[in-house]
């Protein structure tokens, strides 16, 4: 799995380009192509106090869902 961060200055319009990616906004002109196989997940700033520090991502995930999904393990959510 390969992972991207986007970096900019504030007002760079990071925000902008990630809603187009995930489908949020549409573009004014143009078109967005993505990947049959991309997956999208988006943490951003302000999330900070939503995820325990002493957990990492895929930790809080299990904890989150293993109860509907038990059968799932760390490999799976690692995909």
């Amino acid at each position: 799995m390969d992972c991207v961060t986007i970096l900019g200055a504030n007002d760079a319009r990071k925000l902008t380009l990630l809603n187009l990616i995930t489908g949020v906004l549409q573009p004014s002109q143009g078109t967005i192509s993505k990947h049959t196989a991309l997956k999208l997940a988006k943490y951003g700033q302000h999330s900070m106090d939503q995820i325990p520090y002493d957990k990492t991502p895929i930790e809080y995930f299990l904890l989150l869902f293993h109860k509907e999904h038990p059968e799932k393990d760390i490999m799976v959510w690692r995909q």
